[in-house]
């Protein structure tokens, strides 16, 4: 059977569960908004258009960095958290402390960037007034985000992968969870999320998240790890996507050091024994914390 046909499947037999008219309706509600964003709409409440306008220069000219700090420098709030992050200590290694946007992007990078606009803007939708009534469930939705980022940047660290690209995969692999429940509050359809199974949403985490990537123009390989998070040892996964698998098994596994370890080791693909696993999910989740500290809830 093919992955295709295996993940309907697996949908089907989720949706099996709800009554019909429900099952009919989450189904049509799902599919359009994935057919949304793969034509490219992405509508969101509270979406600045100061922030949208460092995301797109970012696309368009990513080494102009004189212009993305001038934009950067009109959105207090990303100001804010660019040089937040430009001045911890995983990126300052020691340097001195930057007053300014244009050395701070410097420092961080591209990917760096990168994660910090798409962060501040989701941000902004857990502080919107149309979502106040989501306000605890986005918030926790940050928190996983932030504690699957810091595994997953640590794991590809480890491993000689892309740290940086597997930060940014770790904030945004819930971010087609985020996209869903705010497109079903401003279409009153708050109550088919909240009703809908736990394993179901979990798939369209997946496939929204990275139809929202490909529409936002991210690297392919990063809307591909999204496609393919918590497949723990799936043999078409790449290296990014094996990271952010392996990361969001962990978290969802509620970072249960020993059980989660052995399983890691043994089926992850990387080569860290069970103890290695440990300490790299003990770490983690310190660095977590400290990426909460740093960029804000």
């Amino acid at each position: 059977m093919s992955a295709f046909a295996l993940r309907n499947t697996m949908t089907l037999r989720v949706l099996a569960d709800l009554e019909p008219d429900e099952s009919h309706a989450l189904q049509t509600l799902l599919e359009r908004l994935e057919t949304e964003l793969c034509r490219g709409i992405v509508v969101l409440p509270a979406w600045s258009t100061r922030t949208e306008k460092v995301r797109r220069r970012l696309i368009e000219v990513p080494d102009d960095v004189e212009t993305l700090a001038l934009l950067a420098s009109d959105d207090p709030g990303l100001a804010v958290r660019v040089l937040a992050l430009a001045n911890a200590a995983h990126i300052a290694r020691g340097g001195r402390v930057l007053a300014e946007l244009a050395p701070a992007i410097h420092r961080m990078g591209h990917m760096n960037f990168a994660s910090i606009v798409h962060t501040h803007a989701l941000a902004q939708l857990r502080q919107s007034p149309r979502l106040h009534g989501l306000r605890p469930q986005l918030l926790q939705l940050w928190h996983t985000a932030t504690q699957v980022a810091a595994l997953a940047r640590r794991i590809a660290w480890r491993s000689g992968g892309d740290a940086e690209q597997a930060l940014l995969a770790g904030l945004l692999h819930n971010a087609g969870r985020l996209y869903l429940m705010a497109r079903c509050a401003t279409l009153g359809k708050d109550a088919a999320v909240a009703q809908a199974p736990p394993d179901l949403l979990w798939r369209w985490q997946a496939r929204l998240g990275a139809a929202l990537a490909r529409a936002w123009e991210l690297p392919t390989t990063l809307a591909r790890s999204l496609a393919r998070q918590g497949r723990l040892g799936d043999a078409d996964n790449d290296e990014h996507g094996a990271a952010l698998a392996a990361a969001t098994y962990a978290v969802q596994s509620g970072f249960a050091a020993a059980p989660t370890a052995a399983r890691l080791a043994s089926e992850s693909g990387f080569a860290l024994n069970a103890a290695e696993w440990r300490e790299l999910i003990d770490r983690s989740a310190r660095e977590g914390a400290a990426l909460r500290i740093t960029l804000g809830d």
